[in-house]
């Protein structure tokens, strides 16, 4: 059994708003519409002020952007965890990880970056943290730029063309650890 065929809920974290589109800080956003363009099957789309939600009936899956600033996660997917009963160990949360550098990735249970406010958010809205992490390594700084630019600032920083063109590559291959369980 894959851990894709185990998970309810994918969540992907990142900011609503057209400045915010292609940031480091939205690889989560960015990995969930590289799903929703890679899973074949039936599925309904749900539009709500707060997110958008795709469910596939046959997966018994939803894929889910919260579309309430980052820091504000958690009290979107606290609602959708309760209104569609789903436990903290079917849920994947997918989110940028300046720890890991780009091109690297790392699917962990209860581990997580102890500073991520998405993380912290929803970890606070709904007292759990046993949830799946897809950590997707965003850092391509040297010493001597994490000194000049930080942070906070990058991961809202625009994601390089060369490095877009890369993202779906390291997406191909966190979507095969998920069917393989790796």
């Amino acid at each position: 059994m894959s851990l894709l065929a185990d998970l309810q809920l994918i969540v992907g974290l990142g900011n609503p708003g057209n400045e915010y589109n292609n940031t480091w800080h939205n690889i989560g956003f960015m990995f969930i519409d590289y799903l929703k363009n890679q899973l074949q099957e039936e599925f309904v789309i749900i539009n709500k002020k707060e997110y958008e939600l795709v469910y596939y009936p046959d997966l018994k899956l939803n894929l889910v952007k919260p579309l309430k600033f980052m820091n504000r996660s958690g009290e979107v997917i606290s609602e959708i965890i309760k209104f569609k009963e789903i436990q903290p160990d079917q849920i994947l949360i997918a989110h940028d990880d300046l720890d890991l550098k780009f091109g690297e990735f790392k699917i962990q249970q209860g581990r997580y970056p102890k500073s991520h406010n998405g993380i912290l958010s929803i970890h606070e809205k709904t007292g759990e943290t046993n949830f799946h992490y897809l950590r997707i390594g965003v850092e391509t700084r040297d010493e001597e730029m994490k000194d000049k630019f930080r942070g906070e600032d990058y991961v809202l920083s625009q994601v390089p063309k060369e490095k877009t063109d890369k993202i779906e590559g390291l997406f191909k291959q966190i979507l095969k650890s998920l069917k393989n369980n790796q």
